[in-house]
């Protein structure tokens, strides 16, 4: 009986950890998290998904909430309207815009809107491409907290996703720490222009970010501007964070 219990308890703890992670969890992450083998944490995900509880998909193969654990779930948690970031991006004259969700120290687009379809707010759900290279992910990097910037770094090791971007981690470091003390993030390593601010959720958690990119230069002036348009876009968002 003692054993049942047991497993019941972890298998209602891995689903809370699932539907927790947007980008799904990995079966040695879930082991980690759960504290169990690969083995046991293979043989409850196994159960789960018998049971419609949760799926699994991808290469490499991630956990999600099955589509019953969907059902179980009446009422939602209302999403944001984002079409408000339409005129955002237009009013500040950006290139595009990008809202990125932190997440087990990883970094989900949930909104990107681009000059070329400046009418249509796209919905990606996928993970920052480079983790180094965009002010969104990097403002994110900048203001997570220590155990789950530790985990986004064992993730994307500096030695294969940071050169491109970063003569080296010191420069990469002393970025950060820069950032962390203004406030916002504002890199120009040869690249365009661009510029993120962090967005704080209940408790001073870190929701995500807010970024902006551009194709021509900007003034001080105007980054004052741009950072007093997008903090009051995510104040006057619904729902967000």
């Amino acid at each position: 009986m003692a054993a049942t219990v047991q497993a019941l308890e972890r298998g209602i703890d891995l689903l809370e950890l699932v539907a927790h992670a947007s980008s799904g969890l990995t079966l040695n992450e879930l082991a980690h998290k759960l504290r169990v083998a690969p083995p046991t944490a293979f043989a409850l995900a196994s159960t789960l998904i018998g049971k419609g509880l949760l799926k699994k998909t991808g290469r490499p193969v991630s956990y999600f909430p099955g589509e019953r654990l969907a059902d179980l779930q009446p009422q939602r948690t209302k999403e944001p309207n984002l079409n408000s970031f339409l005129e955002v991006r237009e009013k500040i004259g950006a290139e595009s815009l990008l809202l990125t969700k932190a997440i087990d120290g990883d970094a989900l687009i949930k909104m990107r809107i681009n000059v070329q379809r400046s009418s249509v707010v796209e919905i990606p759900d996928r993970l920052v491409p480079s983790p180094y290279g965009f002010a969104s992910s990097l403002c994110i990097l900048a203001f997570l907290s220590g155990e789950e910037r530790d985990l986004y770094r064992r993730r994307y090791p500096f030695t294969m996703y940071g050169p491109p971007m970063w003569e080296s981690e010191r420069h990469l470091e002393e970025f950060l720490q820069s950032t962390a003390e203004l406030g916002y993030c504002h890199p120009t390593l040869g690249h365009p222009p661009r510029i993120a601010i962090p967005i704080w959720g209940k408790g001073n958690t870190l929701w995500g970010s807010l970024g902006a990119s551009f194709n021509h230069p900007i003034s001080e002036q105007h980054i004052k501007e741009i950072l007093r348009t997008l903090q009051q876009s995510v104040t006057n968002t619904p729902a967000l964070p």
